[in-house]
């Protein structure tokens, strides 16, 4: 940013460092409680790419600006009270110039790179917690259609354990399923991408206290 002192500069680099920051940890929350029981009923479940996509935007846009004053205290390391004169908006087009999913031509190979953890998943009606899952993503191109599937793996989890001693996990209750998929398919989705601030004027110290 170039500009005269005074005109905002340091303000606005802070708040995009700490909207960019917040995206990079955060899991929006895009599928909805009867999908997740289509999971847990028929271990599979088929959603339109296009509409996975736009379901996630406007989760993660939804997320930002109801978290945008808890951004800008952390950006800003001020109290609420301090921050509360600022307003800030975030929308579908500001979202847009981030480039913030990968492109859809680029989805199989992030799959094929992809490693996914075993499950065990406990206190959900209709699954068994002696088995151990896994999750399954793919990519029908022709269909335009993403598939989520809940896959057994065993029937007797130690005899797994004794023989696939990779990562395990255990997943606790149907909520907990629901933050697992959106993580899982979050993490195939966006850009993975770290931001860094380096203030070059005196009070960009205060980033550093956060």
């Amino acid at each position: 940013f170039f500009g005269k002192n005074g005109t905002g500069k340091t303000y606005i680099s802070y708040v995009i460092f700490g909207i960019l920051s917040f995206l990079s940890v955060n899991i929006s929350i895009f599928l909805d409680d009867r999908e997740i029981q289509k999971v847990i009923n028929e271990k599979k479940i088929t959603l339109d790419y296009d509409q996975t996509i736009e379901r996630m935007k406007q989760a993660i846009l939804k997320d930002v600006k109801s978290n945008m004053p808890d951004i800008l205290k952390r950006s800003f390391n001020r109290s609420d009270k301090e921050i509360s004169r600022f307003e800030v908006t975030f929308k579908d087009e500001d979202f847009e110039k981030l480039n913030y999913f990968i492109k859809k031509e680029d989805f199989g190979e992030k799959l094929t790179f992809q490693e996914f953890p075993q499950y065990v998943i406990q206190d959900v009606e209709g699954i068994s917690e002696d088995k151990v899952y896994e999750v399954l993503i793919g990519l029908e191109k022709k269909k335009n259609e993403i598939s989520i599937s809940l896959v057994e793996k065993s029937s007797d989890k130690e005899v797994y354990e004794e023989k696939y001693p990779g990562p395990m996990r255990t997943i606790q209750g149907s909520k907990e399923l629901l933050l697992t998929l959106n993580r899982i398919l979050s993490s195939i989705f966006r850009r993975m991408r770290n931001s860094v601030y380096i203030p070059a004027q005196r009070i960009g110290i205060n980033v550093f206290f956060i």
